[in-house]
């Protein structure tokens, strides 16, 4: 189990009481376009960020790129999504430093040079299974799964957090948040015009 599991575990355990709240926040993780989900948790210097997003809200599609308008779509989203800094604003007396990012998803999965790859593994498979798997993979849905672990010099200071994934993702109108921090455990949600999480 990696570092941040660990820690993501440690939270959820220290806030088990309220286990009955995050099983009805959970419900609300359905896929859902223009609308995401967000664990947030700060433990012991370490503010710990995980985001669950369908594909559409953060690239405009949720199918592999099939032109280079969509491959640099993808590119421009994936280095985005990997500045934790730019995508969260943290209280500048807490001294907060992006530890870790890591961004996962179907949509980024994809040859660089244009897909010559995928077209050779097509040769190697009979028509009819590639298409199907190729139809599936068009039609169905595409998850973004973002985290990020930022190690603050003085958490104690760290009062706010504003996320400004609205304004560099305008598909995202609609973002459900669980926050464990000092105050406990609670559920809120974010939008375009209310944006910052107080801790």
């Amino acid at each position: 189990m990696s570092y941040r599991n660990r820690l993501w575990v440690g939270m959820m355990v220290l806030a088990a009481s309220q286990f009955a709240h995050a099983e009805e926040f959970e419900q609300h993780g359905a896929h859902v376009h223009g609308a995401a989900t967000m664990n947030l948790a700060l433990e012991e210097g370490n503010l710990v960020v995980e985001l669950e997003s369908p594909a559409m809200n953060l690239v405009g599609f949720e199918h592999a790129p099939a032109t280079e308008a969509e491959r640099q779509q993808v590119e421009k989203a994936a280095v985005l999504l990997n500045k934790g800094e730019e995508l969260f604003g943290l209280t500048p007396a807490a001294g907060c430093k992006l530890l870790s990012a890591e961004v996962d998803g179907d949509v980024f999965e994809y040859d660089e040079d244009g897909g010559k790859h995928e077209e050779a593994a097509h040769d190697e498979h009979e028509h009819g299974d590639d298409e199907d798997a190729h139809d599936h993979h068009e039609h169905g849905h595409s998850d973004i799964d973002a985290s990020y672990i930022f190690e603050c010099g003085d958490a104690g200071k760290l009062t706010a957090v504003d996320v400004l994934l609205f304004k560099h993702f305008p598909g995202l109108k609609d973002l459900d948040v669980q926050v464990i921090g000092p105050k406990g455990q609670t559920a809120i949600e974010l939008s375009p015009e209310k944006h910052q999480i107080n801790l």
